[in-house]
């Protein structure tokens, strides 16, 4: 059967090629007539086990769509390539195809396909490694891009989503915290304020665990600022109860705001993130308000207690031969005392 198949494939090749090449007996090639039979060649050398040809007739069958204008056409094809070269492992020589997919999806009007083919192109590099971190990113990006300048904000949140699932796996927490920035905007765009909510926690837990607590205080106000609406809510509870828990390097603490039940509504990496935060004692958070903390309370105490400033301690002491030689004692132990 798959012999069949693979001469009728080849036979069809032979006519696509002869009806697209311009000629002596042929000024008006047929460009339609032969993208339809060189995408038809390709479907039957793929079912004949046969994936190079294929390969090569739903590239042909995308070139010929393009020469119609049927760019949508083209895309299928372009991506039917792919997709064929990834059946056969070899996903570095499906990435030309899905980026050209892409690209002619949007050209004729279709972002979200468009946006599709970059992001299943982006999840199959997610395993090939390091190596190719930064064409992952890009695809997610151009991903989200294109559907958000079109406005259908909508169709951009389940590759925010896988964005964030693949940055936060890869711990790439910084550039996690980037995309979860804009999927805010896109949130607030949509009013959907569950999900903005949900999104605002998992900044904070994102910068906690870059051990950053100042900069997690600092976008709990900022986004108590923006939406008042978000200090009544479970998610703005769990916020405190993680900075509370860090600022006071309280681990009990931390373990019961971990047990919190809306914690599993959170995106999957993240949810499976928060649970491992531990707090270390080698790191202490510092706070970026003008607050005075404890350890500035006793750095101005003790300088209040020795009285002198270095200015003053450059000058010559006037000699006391009657006074023994002390040497100073240390001061006493302080743990908040961190000079």
């Amino acid at each position: 059967m798959s012999n069949k198949q693979v001469a009728d494939a080849e036979a069809l090749m032979k006519e696509a090629k002869k009806i697209s090449t311009r000629g002596l007996f042929n000024l008006s090639p047929d460009y339609d007539a032969a993208a339809s039979k060189y995408e038809k060649a390709g479907t039957l050398f793929k079912v004949g086990r046969k994936p190079d040809q294929a390969v090569i007739c739903f590239r042909l069958a995308g070139d010929n769509f393009l020469r119609t204008n049927s760019d949508y056409l083209a895309g299928k094809n372009y991506e039917q390539a792919a997709n064929t070269l990834k059946d056969e492992k070899k996903i570095i020589e499906a990435i030309p195809d899905y980026e050209l997919a892409g690209k002619t999806y949007l050209e004729g009007g279709k972002p979200d396909r468009c946006a599709e083919a970059w992001v299943k192109c982006a999840k199959l590099l997610e395993k090939e490694g390091p190596a190719y971190k930064d064409k992952c990113i890009s695809l997610y990006e151009r991903a989200i891009e294109v559907v958000t300048n079109d406005d259908k904000d909508h169709l951009a949140t389940d590759t925010y989503r896988a964005f964030n699932a693949y940055l936060v796996r890869e711990k790439y927490f910084r550039e996690a915290i980037d995309n979860i920035k804009k999927q805010i905007t896109s949130y607030r765009k949509l009013k959907q304020d569950s999900n903005l909510h949900k999104a605002y926690l998992s900044v904070i837990i994102l910068h906690l665990a870059l051990s950053d607590w100042a900069e997690a205080d600092n976008c709990q106000h900022t986004f108590l600022e923006k939406t008042p609406d978000y200090g009544s809510t479970d998610e703005q509870y769990i916020a405190s109860g993680l900075l509370n828990a860090f600022e006071k390097l309280d681990q009990k603490q931390l373990d019961e705001v971990l047990n919190n039940n809306k914690l599993k509504y959170l995106e999957s990496e993240v949810a499976k993130l928060v649970k491992k935060l531990k707090i270390s004692g080698s790191v202490a958070p510092t706070k970026t308000t003008t607050q005075t903390t404890k350890s500035q309370q006793k750095t101005a105490q003790k300088a209040a207690l020795l009285g002198d400033s270095d200015d003053e301690e450059e000058e010559e002491p006037e000699p006391e031969p009657e006074q023994p030689n002390q040497e100073d004692e240390p001061d006493a132990f302080d743990p908040y005392d961190l000079t």
